[in-house]
């Protein structure tokens, strides 16, 4: 007899065998998938979606489980998945005049700010800066 919990693991797509990698670059007027052969270096799957306006992050992410609905490409296995997010609610600050409680004061110059907006920051080590971002 068995006691505890049952162990649930979450299926994924990353297979270190394969040669195949897939890239999602996500910005807010659109969208693309990329399926590249490590071996070959060729890309063997480019979709684009374009949205003609600026859109919201919840038009992103249903134009995104469209692409992932739409495309049977999308459900192989991939040796790696590389996510790159674009937007220009960012700024860099020197790391020597950066104050992690003034944060929000050096994204209202590049910026609107909204009220539910959480401010986060990461430090850059190669050109001593931070990544201030939304």
């Amino acid at each position: 007899m068995e006691t505890g919990q049952k162990t649930i693991q979450k299926k994924t797509r990353i297979d270190e065998t394969s040669n195949i990698k897939l890239s999602i670059h996500v910005s807010l007027n659109g969208l693309s998938f990329c399926i590249i052969d490590v071996i070959s270096k060729e890309i063997s799957f480019l979709r684009t979606y374009s949205l003609s306006k600026t859109s919201t992050p919840k038009e992103l992410l249903k134009t995104l489980i469209k692409g992932f609905k739409e495309n049977d490409e999308l459900s192989n296995n991939f040796s790696s998945v590389k996510i790159i997010h674009y937007n220009n609610l960012s700024t860099v600050v020197p790391e020597p005049l950066f104050d992690k409680n003034n944060a929000l004061s050096y994204l209202k110059f590049n910026s609107k700010i909204l009220q539910n907006d959480y401010v986060a920051f990461d430090k850059i080590f190669n050109n001593e800066s931070v990544n201030v971002y939304i």
